[in-house]
């Protein structure tokens, strides 16, 4: 097996990138440190999609990500890039700090969602349009590759943080123009930012102890619950249960397979609590061994048909690696977009 990238000498390094373009302002230290990121790269399945993926990850080993999960096959062409490189199918070896990509072929172009866990709470996700007026073809797959990583390592390098969103127009121009902009999330009176809520919840130490004890003791499945304020102005954090088991035994369809892979609660659980002078000002739930970004079914729960379910109410995703609780995510309604979007920490 390859000696881990983070345990070479630094001599041995130097040839790696030395076939790289040096950029201003980033030294050997910081791109030496990209080799202890894990990306994750997935796909739809398309042919544009994969191919894209692929490119993509080409781009970050060349540039100095020390460990990738990718789809089998994948290994010896990233190997002939650099053969101390970690490549794996199995996802169960995901490390923090992590970048999650999945690369989607849409009616209009692509997307491409981007998800880093830095292991110090901060988890920006954003994701990446690529407009052409028709759906994606494989000759798009070297510049959205491209375009993906370079997104990546200007937030890896220091250069330019992850932005909420961006666009990359390639329908009626010669050469794909790129525009990046924040996302606005909706703000109503009587309820906090999603990044506060965050922010109160982990100060409040018998909340977070409750909310970690919750998701940790039902992992593997998903957990759930939510973050509620007593007429004091006291949070508390209540754990609800995941009904989705149970329904699918006694023959309720449901969108999620199990447990597993997908939550649901029992409103009049909730709505008894809502009684008691208590008003909903968070909603969470795991997911286990996977990235904290709201998945389609998730946003579909949050904001069906567009508009949030609970307005004003925030949506936390908690991410839980084997068992213990790596990083939480939090979530607000952009009126923009018409569904929920990360906020990060301040």
């Amino acid at each position: 097996m390859a000696q881990p990238l983070q345990q070479r000498p630094l001599a041995q390094l130097y040839p790696r990138w030395g076939r790289q373009i040096l950029v201003q302002g980033v030294d050997f230290k910081k791109q030496h440190e990209m080799g202890l990121w894990t990306v994750a790269c997935t796909d739809d399945g398309t042919a544009l999609a994969s191919q894209a993926a692929h490119v993509a990850a080409r781009y970050l080993v060349g540039a100095g990500i020390g460990r990738l999960v990718t789809q089998a096959g994948w290994g010896p062409s990233l190997e002939e890039l650099d053969p101390g490189v970690h490549v794996t199918t199995d996802s169960r070896l995901i490390q923090t700090p992590d970048i999650h990509l999945f690369f989607a072929t849409r009616t209009s172009g692509a997307t491409v969602d981007m998800a880093m866990c830095r292991g110090d709470g901060a988890a920006p996700v954003s994701t990446l349009h690529w407009h052409r007026g028709k759906p994606a073809e494989l000759m798009d797959s070297v510049p959205l590759g491209a375009a993906v990583a370079d997104v990546v390592l200007a937030d890896l390098l220091g250069l330019v943080s992850l932005p909420g969103r961006v666009d990359i127009d390639w329908t009626e121009c010669e050469l794909p123009k790129r525009s990046v902009r924040s996302l606005k999330i909706e703000q109503i009176p009587g309820f906090l930012s999603p990044a506060a809520i965050l922010a109160e919840l982990s100060e409040n130490k018998a909340c977070m102890d409750a909310l970690v004890r919750w998701v940790e003791h039902q992992y593997p499945l998903e957990s759930c619950g939510v973050v509620l304020r007593d007429g004091e102005g006291v949070l508390h954090c209540r754990p609800l249960h995941n009904v989705v088991d149970a329904l699918q035994a006694s023959g309720v369809a449901l969108g999620p397979p199990s447990g597993r892979f997908g939550f649901a609660f029992g409103t009049a659980e909730l709505d008894e609590m809502l009684y008691n002078n208590m008003k909903l000002m968070a909603i969470w739930h795991s997911h286990c061994d996977g990235p904290p970004h709201l998945s389609p079914r998730d946003q579909q729960s949050a904001a069906p048909a567009g508009e949030p379910r609970y307005p004003g109410v925030a949506w936390l995703v908690a991410a839980v690696d084997g068992g213990t609780l790596q990083t939480i995510v939090a979530y607000g309604f952009s009126r923009e977009m018409r569904r929920f979007v990360a906020e990060v920490q301040p």
